[in-house]
């Protein structure tokens, strides 16, 4: 299973979680996890991950593994993708709520999330 965290580390960037974004769609609220990184030139850059599948999204794969396993035991199998979305930081001394790259961020990924969503 595919470990963004720990491939951000082995390439040498210094990754860190700042919690969990609940961005606002069409198809439901999608979760996602925000990343801020540093790569080994000192430029900054934030990142959003999630997985997603007909219906449903996780933050993490915890949250992954968990929603996946109820589905099943509920008899759905769902094809589940895993998303992961980046952008350079031009100030990254200007608080994460108040970052036009971040605002700019959430929204691709809301597009992304409401055009590959779908109910099967």
């Amino acid at each position: 299973m595919h470990n963004f965290y720990d491939s951000l580390l082995a390439s040498g960037e210094r990754p860190q979680v700042m919690g969990t974004r609940v961005i606002v769609t069409d198809k439901g609220p999608l979760r996602a996890t925000l990343i801020r990184c540093q790569n080994p030139d000192g430029a900054a850059s934030y990142l959003l991950l999630w997985y997603q599948w007909p219906g449903g999204n996780a933050e993490n794969r915890w949250r992954w593994y968990a929603d996946v396993l109820w589905l099943k035991l509920r008899g759905r199998h769902p094809v589940w993708q895993l998303a992961e979305i980046s952008t350079p930081v031009e100030n990254p001394q200007i608080p994460i709520v108040k970052s036009p790259e971040l605002r700019r961020l959430e929204a691709f990924a809301a597009a992304f999330y409401q055009s590959v969503q779908r109910e099967h």
